[in-house]
């Protein structure tokens, strides 16, 4: 009898055993994903905040610029690489601009008589006529692109591409333009 109850004991607590290892595994599994979830939702959140915050600066995209967005999707289908998608925050702007470098085509030239220097923004460019245009992308490259600061984005066109939202002095028009870093 005595046999018998530690046996039947035995197996009891085993089973709870397990079942309670068992329910620890499953909610911890399931924590870990709502947690992620979670912060993924509090990161889609900030990111939208601060690409609102961004979206500010721009404006629509011109008729021209719209036609070679579609033109490099259509490139970019043929070769089976994923298409970007239309959206018109910075970085995605700035990756459009990269990607028409990378065909051989240009946006905006920067002309010789413009600089660019940074706002108290950090994001948004604007030009000066103060130094070369040499001294400009030396300064460009040590300021933002060693600080990871400001919207620059490597591409495999022997440089690294940035992207401005510029003011002409003489005209106080505001264009957007395209920069290149020689590495």
């Amino acid at each position: 009898m005595n046999v018998k109850s530690f046996v039947y004991h035995f197996c009891l607590i085993s089973l709870a055993f397990m079942i309670l290892i068992i329910s620890y595994f499953i909610t911890n599994h399931s924590l870990n994903k709502s947690q992620s979830s979670v912060a993924a939702i509090g990161k889609s959140k900030n990111e939208k905040q601060l690409q609102s915050m961004e979206v500010s600066h721009l404006s629509p995209l011109k008729y021209e610029e719209r036609k070679m967005f579609l033109k490099i999707n259509k490139e970019r289908k043929l070769k089976h690489i994923p298409r970007l998608q239309m959206d018109f925050d910075l970085s995605r702007l700035a990756r459009l601009r990269a990607e028409q470098i990378k065909l051989g085509k240009t946006i905006q030239p920067i002309q010789s008589e413009w600089i660019i220097t940074h706002t108290h923004h950090n994001r948004v460019f604007e030009l000066i006529k103060k130094e070369s245009l040499s001294e400009t992308t030396n300064r460009l490259y040590h300021n933002w692109v060693s600080k990871k600061a400001g919207y620059f984005l490597n591409h495999d066109v022997n440089g690294t591409v940035g992207i401005g939202y510029a003011a002409n002095i003489k005209t106080n028009q505001t264009i957007w333009v395209i920069v290149m870093v020689e590495k």
